[in-house]
């Protein structure tokens, strides 16, 4: 009987848990930014925002009978089977009903945020429209305010900061700080294959503009007194017109900007070129409390930071 009591009271405990998770982040009181758009519901924490960051949480209604739900499991499916001519026009769902074109788009966006979908080298030529209306939209900006919200959170409940000059947080720098949207706007939001040299040379102009979510969370660092390293892929020779961009952006204060070297262009991965970085970084005494991206590769190797921060970006991949 007791057994039966103590299951009762902890599913109790777990739905007034969710709820009051739920009701800290309250859709009446927010706005986004700057533009004072206002933020729906459908947007917000009990539902696509909240969803993103929990990948799937099966308990909440709106996600576990929602078409999108099912689809984005079964592209999680197919990855798994490696069909390479996955097809949205050859795709239905079991029950016969088709999948629309924003379904299979949006399972598509997900499943590379989940790191199910890894190494592709184009976005879909279906969706890249899709992806560039969601690079543009609220809910994009509403995906990357919930990640760095996350970071204030843990930053303020768990960093148990010496204050020393050892405390760091990493950012890394594109689609993290600056913002390469306009480069991909004109090549088809990540629909044409990489080309490294004309990227280079858009940034070359140092014309990035910065993402405001982001620079709000590098000032409060800032005034934490907390060492801020800037640890990118972007190659040395970009140092001058990286620093010029970051400074006409609003970032200033860092403590290390840290490029890819001519010895660093021999790493078979950005991730071990940067793990090895953070490596150095701990050798020389600093705490790595957090780190902020937009790749896997930018978060995960050994070692990394206490917590880490992923934010969106379904346009490339970088291993």
């Amino acid at each position: 009987m007791g057994s039966r009591r103590l299951g009762f009271l902890l599913a109790v405990l777990s739905t007034v848990s969710l709820r009051l998770v739920i009701a800290d982040c309250n859709i009446l009181n927010k706005q986004t930014g700057e533009k004072g758009v206002e933020i729906t519901l459908k947007n917000d924490c009990a539902c696509d925002r909240w969803r993103m960051n929990v990948e799937f949480e099966e308990g909440i209604e709106y996600i576990g009978k929602s078409i999108q739900y099912k689809v984005g499991s079964e592209r999680a499916i197919d990855e798994c089977t490696v069909f390479e001519d996955w097809n949205i026009l050859d795709h239905k769902r079991k029950k016969g009903g088709e999948i629309s074109l924003k379904n299979y788009c949006e399972s598509w966006r997900m499943n590379v945020e989940l790191h199910n979908i890894r190494e592709f080298q184009v976005v879909p030529q279906e969706c890249t429209e899709y992806i560039g209306k969601y690079m543009k939209s609220v809910q994009y900006t509403v995906d990357s305010e919930r990640t760095i919200d996350e970071c204030t959170v843990f930053l303020s409940t768990s960093c148990n900061l010496k204050k020393d000059g050892r405390d760091a947080w990493i950012f890394d720098i594109d689609e993290t700080l600056l913002s390469t949207l306009p480069y991909f706007k004109k090549h088809h939001y990540g629909g044409e294959k990489w080309n490294l040299s004309s990227l280079e040379e858009w940034m070359s102009k140092a014309k990035a503009p910065a993402l405001a979510h982001t620079l709000k969370l590098f000032n409060d660092l800032k005034g934490r007194g907390v060492q801020i390293i800037l640890l990118s892929s972007r190659r040395e020779h970009l140092r001058s017109a990286t620093i010029d961009n970051l400074v006409d952006a609003g970032y200033y204060g860092w403590t290390s900007l840290i490029l890819m070297g001519p010895s660093d262009e021999e790493y078979k991965s950005v991730q071990k070129y940067k793990a090895d970085a953070r490596r150095e970084l701990i050798d020389q005494g600093y705490r790595i409390w957090g780190i902020v991206g937009d790749q896997r590769s930018s978060i995960e190797g050994s070692p990394t930071a206490k917590r880490t921060f992923k934010l969106p970006n379904p346009m490339y991949y970088v291993s």
